[in-house]
């Protein structure tokens, strides 16, 4: 289609598109890059530990869980808070908007205090 197409469309509208177009793209590129590589050192740091004997301290993977928990709280605070990130911020079809509340939940989950643990266990 051509731009011309979309010429009874307000500026406002257009310019969500092309913000909400970039955001998304931001956000691909960020979990693409940053988030799976900080998962996937993570993952091997911890599968190597397992071979290990003896184990390594779990001091020496402080540095990779500090690198993966900013990773997380990055894609919670840029892109996917409620009021605040940019993925809240556009408009978005049912299953997507669904599948970003579920992110959310789930996050939100795997930080939180399991509710089996007693207020000392916390």
């Amino acid at each position: 289609e051509s731009f011309g197409e979309h010429e009874h469309l307000d500026s406002d509208v257009v310019s969500r598109r092309i913000i909400g177009s970039m955001g998304g793209l931001t956000a691909v590129v960020f979990i693409r890059r940053d988030l799976v590589q900080a998962i996937q050192s993570a993952s091997e740091a911890v599968s190597k530990d397992l071979k290990a004997d003896p184990p390594a301290s779990s001091e020496e993977h402080v540095h990779l869980y500090r690198q993966l928990l900013r990773s997380f709280e990055h894609l919670w605070e840029a892109f996917i808070a409620p009021g605040g990130g940019l993925l809240d911020s556009l408009l978005h079809s049912k299953s997507t908007r669904e599948a970003l509340d579920d992110t959310r939940r789930l996050l939100i989950e795997s930080v939180s205090p399991s509710r089996s643990l007693s207020a000392s266990e916390r």
